[in-house]
């Protein structure tokens, strides 16, 4: 017990003596005694406050970037803190203020206690019994009745049931909504005075077909519907004439000429379409037939540049540009727009053609090409004015009256017709 005391009062006085050392410092001469008593933490082992450590000479830096200082090598230290936000793994060590690692941390060795000696307590001896004598009972015999074996009914093998490809249906109606644009011109014809240009169109198919299924497996039936939709196409051209006009002064000879800078004619049309239909097993389709193409309004725009008007009398050899007297062009007249008189119906000719995606709801969706030509329509233009600018000659009371004509009014000589495009449709099938 003595022992003990003593023990406890020497390893408290070194402690003591050892975190003093740490608060004020020692210098960075190597001790061995440290070196001795302190070694590196065993792996795994788990640091705790208040527990004595030391700094170990391969400590480059601190967690926070800092140098170590000489002195704190080969000096006890205690921990004042394990872990924290910032460094989860530091070691807060008390003296220095610092965060050092774990893996730069030595412990302090524990002394090994030697055991207690074991006191050896030999057992005292067991009497002696003696076994009584062993009475054998001989078993009696067991009869082993074997089962009557079982008849084995061995299962019978369930049916196999193939299953039917689901058939086609024999008819089925279907509705379509679908959008085309592409290139398009109502191919106007104005003689010598220039030539259109190739527009657009644009228009929204609302159709029903009915379908019929043939022995090839391929569906065939007719089709019809209305389209609604806008085309329209430019014009450019160039109007030079000369003409004598008779005035109380004399004969005057007019040379007239001007650059059309631009006519625009476009048309808001309806389609009606009656189209033999075919979908093949692959899923290509196939519309084609006459329909019926009806302009429900039409509208230009014109503009004219570099307009001149000559006047002059070869007799007397006078000359005029652009007078008043003569013939003179005002702004307001060089740009002109309104309604043209277009053809009230169009027969065309117009196919169909491409391919069809079919949908888990039964439906399908469609991309194909388009493309459509009138063959006949009845436009009619009896104008039969020389110029698109007409001047009324000059009087004893008043000047020269002239006025700009459109062109499509007095220089279109026939209409017709043309588009191509693309197709997306979707199809609602209603299958009997």
């Amino acid at each position: 017990m003595k022992k003990i005391i003593v023990f406890a009062l020497i390893t408290f006085t070194s402690v003591s003596y050892i975190y003093a050392q740490a608060q004020v410092g020692n210098t960075a001469e190597p001790n061995p005694a440290i070196q001795e008593e302190f070694k590196n933490a065993p792996a795994g082992y788990v640091f705790h406050e208040g527990d004595t450590i030391a700094l170990d000479r391969n400590c480059a830096q601190y967690l926070t970037g800092e140098k170590p200082s000489t002195w704190v090598f080969d000096v006890p230290h205690l921990i004042a803190r394990v872990g924290s936000k910032r460094f989860p793994n530091g070691i807060m060590v008390a003296g220095i203020i610092s965060w050092a690692g774990p893996e730069y941390l030595m412990i302090k060795s524990q002394p090994v206690a030697e055991p207690a000696p074991v006191a050896v307590v030999e057992p005292e001896p067991e009497p002696v019994v003696e076994p009584e004598p062993v009475v054998v009972v001989e078993p009696e015999p067991v009869v082993v009745v074997e089962p009557e074996p079982q008849p084995v009914v061995e299962p019978e093998p369930e049916p196999v049931v193939e299953s039917e490809p689901e058939p086609l249906a024999q008819a089925f109606d279907r509705f379509t909504i679908g959008v085309r644009g592409g290139a398009a011109s109502l191919m106007q014809d104005l003689g010598e005075f220039g030539k259109g240009k190739i527009g657009f169109d644009a228009l929204l198919d609302l159709q029903y077909a009915h379908y019929w299924l043939t022995k090839r497996e391929n569906y065939v039936g007719v089709l019809t519907g209305a389209s609604v939709g806008y085309a329209r196409n430019s014009l450019s051209g160039k109007c030079v004439t000369e003409y004598d006009a008779p005035t109380v002064d004399g004969t005057l000879h007019y040379a007239i000429s001007s650059d059309m800078e631009s006519l625009t004619m476009g048309q808001v049309q309806v389609e009606v379409p009656l189209f033999f239909t075919l979908i093949t097993k692959g899923g290509f389709f196939l519309n084609v037939g006459p329909k019926v193409m009806l302009p429900v309004y039409s509208h230009f725009k014109q503009t004219l540049n570099k307009v001149d008007i000559t006047a002059s009398l070869p007799k007397e050899g006078a000359t005029m540009v652009n007078e008043l007297i003569t013939g003179r062009l005002v702004n307001d007249q060089k740009d002109l727009s309104g309604k043209w008189k277009n053809a009230d119906v169009h027969i065309m000719l117009a196919a169909e053609l491409g391919y069809e995606f079919a949908l888990k709801s039964g439906n399908s969706f469609g991309i194909g090409v388009y493309g459509g030509y009138s063959v006949w329509n009845n436009y009619k233009n009896k104008a039969e004015i020389p110029s698109f600018i007409d001047i009324v000659p000059p009087t004893e009371t008043s000047d020269a009256v002239v006025t700009a004509t459109p062109v499509s009014d007095v220089h279109m000589n026939k209409l017709g017709y043309f588009d191509v495009g693309i197709k997306l449709a979707y199809h609602f099938n209603f299958k009997k």
